[in-house]
């Protein structure tokens, strides 16, 4: 009885972050100018993984309904303040309330004047509601399908580059680590939260596509490395690597440090920007059905891997298959850097040239 209800509460707290990441990624991606929407839009994964590190830092002190309790304060605080947020102008224009757009966009801007950028953004709206919004047309409108192909691509990377599978299995990681592998895991999380952090303005610079793929590159070398380490830990006991045992701290310090700058990050924040707003809802829940698909496949993976063949061996696969989706990332992701949402869909249209 209490196991199913462990379960169940598990699964309604997987839909809830679920919806409330696509609406927050949502959120920001149209009320943030073009110039700053990664900064803001980073603020989400900062944020989650400041939730990890404090959850792992909380629960080796405190009992797990101890635990529960304290994580109230923070939710609490959320429900009581998100609603005071202005909504968003793209969204009331959707709904055809044009004198509460006009409300929204003044807070959002603190201009007086916004009549141009109001009938900009209403020119953008309606162009983009023009199109059905069907089902269908995720795959049959050039540009919804090179957003969904995108969105596939980058969550698939992401997630066999170890972004769920790594941190859900960072004490087992670390067992063989110098120091008890609480520390380990509470240094790994702790770096984490200052990466993310930084990215924000790095990925400002380089953008997202070229900060996603030297991200992914970078990240796979830490892949390669940490495989070699175990393989040799496990299958070359003649090699003496007794003073070698904080080399697997030193290789997921630096892999959260280089997927920081762009894995962890920039799919969350390309999520808001890539989809049409007739469609946007529809091509959000595919991308969160895959999210979710990829979160199980391979946190289930590097388990069945780690127990049949050796620890060195998820990471070899996971380094392997990083590179052939980083390969087709390069090539199909478009860059959005201080773009508007409706030049992004120009380029994925083919009307416009991604520069």
């Amino acid at each position: 009885m209490a196991a199913n209800c462990c379960n169940t509460l598990g699964a309604l707290t997987g839909l809830g972050t679920s919806a409330s990441t696509a609406s927050l990624s949502m959120y920001i991606g149209e009320i943030a100018t073009p110039e700053i929407r990664s900064f803001w839009g980073n603020f989400l994964s900062i944020f989650l993984g400041l939730g990890q590190f404090m959850i792992n830092l909380i629960g080796f002190h405190f009992s797990v309904s101890q635990a529960s309790y304290i994580c109230l304060v923070p939710a609490f605080l959320f429900v009581f303040t998100f609603p005071l947020m202005p909504e968003s102008p793209y969204y009331l224009l959707m709904k055809g309330k044009e004198d509460g757009a006009k409300r929204s966009l003044k807070k959002l801007t603190r201009k007086k004047d916004i009549e141009v950028d109001f009938e900009q953004l209403k020119t953008d709206v309606n162009r983009q509601m023009s199109d059905r919004g069907n089902w269908g047309d995720l795959v049959f409108i050039l540009a919804n399908r090179k957003a969904l192909t995108a969105g596939i691509l980058m969550r698939c990377a992401q997630m066999f580059c170890g972004a769920s599978a790594f941190p859900a299995y960072t004490r087992y990681i670390f067992e063989k680590a110098v120091g008890d592998s609480e520390t380990s895991t509470l240094v790994f999380s702790g770096v984490m939260v200052i990466m993310t952090l930084l990215a924000g303005f790095t990925i400002d610079r380089l953008g997202r596509k070229k900060s996603f793929v030297i991200s992914m590159c970078l990240s796979i070398v830490c892949l390669l490395f940490l495989s070699i380490f175990y393989y040799i830990e496990e299958f070359q006991p003649q090699v003496d690597i007794s003073n070698l045992l904080w080399m697997p701290v030193a290789g997921m310090v630096a892999y959260m440090t280089f997927s920081s700058f762009g894995v962890v990050n920039v799919p969350t924040i390309m999520l808001g920007e890539l989809f049409s707003a007739s469609i946007k809802a529809k091509g959000l829940t595919v991308l969160l059905c895959v999210m979710g698909l990829m979160i199980s496949l391979t946190n289930y993976l590097f388990f069945w891997l780690n127990v049949s063949y050796g620890m060195f061996c998820p990471f070899l696969v996971f380094a392997i298959v990083s590179t052939v989706l980083t390969v087709l990332c390069f090539y199909m992701i478009p860059e959005t850097k201080c773009k508007t949402l409706e030049e992004i869909q120009q380029i994925l249209g083919g009307n416009v040239q991604c520069k």
